[in-house]
């Protein structure tokens, strides 16, 4: 599936415009992260009113810094969390990239306590 979508900075907010009514996205990893970075870019100029050079080398080598401790019982705990994700969803005939979604919002959540 091919989508267009358009984003941009409206009245300090960041807006994504599709060119047409879509219920599911699926991203490969290159296109993924460059959405991602151009949210990024956008909640910046959103957020100050106004773009800076070097927002997306900023935003890059935040996420380069981002790292998180795991312990061995909180790596188990996820595997089991995720195994459950997976299987719930092949059962229910789910997308590879809905489930995958579903297992990194998982972690996610578990890193962020």
């Amino acid at each position: 599936m091919n989508v267009d979508v358009a984003l941009g900075v409206a009245d300090g907010k960041v807006v994504a415009h599709w060119r047409e009514a879509v219920s599911q996205i699926e991203f490969d990893p290159q296109n993924a992260y460059m959405i991602g970075m151009a949210l990024c870019k956008a909640a910046l100029e959103a957020g100050r009113g106004y773009q800076k050079k070097g927002d997306i080398e900023f935003v890059a080598g935040e996420l380069a810094q981002a790292k998180v401790e795991v312990t061995d019982a909180q790596r188990d705990a996820m595997i089991g969390v995720v195994a459950s994700i997976i299987k719930t969803f092949q059962d229910q005939h789910k997308t590879a990239g809905y489930i995958a979604m579903h297992c990194v919002d998982a972690v996610l959540k578990e890193t962020a306590r």
